[in-house]
């Protein structure tokens, strides 16, 4: 990280559920959780992303403890505006979850987390950040763990840019930490980097 700052690259992190357009500078950099199809694209895949189900010990004694799925159907989960996507993998592992399941929902990270540390309810969260906290544990082990994918997504520019292949190695990396910093980054300008994790 250092070694960016002492080439003079100024770097703007943009936080955004949605993927930026790079082709049109949106930003010049994104950090993203699918396969880019897009062939005008360089794309770097970095590594697979644990995340669990969490919850506070103070919210499961209120569900009583849950051991079995069909206990886990009857808590409250914190999701984002695209919950479909979670409530719909849960049921696939045999948890029987409507939209009432999910009275919270947020686009923001950081805001989920807090809720889940608050005992608001049960949230997702990478592993890395999860089983650092000490508030909060796992919600039932048998769940296998939610596989995310990492790609770092850059316009052609980064092959001719030295400031932003300078970054774009740097975050190659390093993506881990920043990921369990901030969640979420975009990047854009000629010298002033925005990075994108969308």
């Amino acid at each position: 990280m250092i070694a960016v700052f002492n080439r003079g690259i100024e770097i703007e992190i943009l936080i955004s559920n949605h993927a930026r357009d790079l082709h049109h500078c949106e930003a010049d950099i994104a950090i993203r959780n699918f396969h880019p199809t897009d062939t005008k694209l360089v794309a770097h895949e970095i590594h697979d992303e644990c995340k669990h189900l969490y919850a506070t010990p103070a919210y499961l004694e209120c569900l009583g403890n849950p051991t079995t799925f069909g206990d886990l159907s009857r808590a409250n989960y914190l999701g984002f505006n695209r919950a479909p996507d979670l409530r719909e993998h849960l049921n696939s592992l045999g948890l029987t979850l409507t939209p009432r399941n999910f009275p919270i929902l947020t686009e923001n990270h950081l805001v989920l987390w807090e809720l889940v540390k608050q005992g608001a309810g049960i949230g997702l969260m990478m592993e890395s950040v999860g089983d650092a906290e000490p508030g909060v544990q796992r919600v039932l082990s048998e769940i296998e763990p939610f596989l995310m994918p990492k790609w770092l997504v850059s316009h052609r520019e980064v092959q001719t840019s030295k400031k932003m292949r300078v970054v774009f190695d740097m975050l190659g990396g390093r993506s881990g930490r920043f990921q369990a910093a901030s969640h979420m980054f975009d990047m854009r300008g000629p010298s002033t980097r925005q990075i994108a994790d969308d």
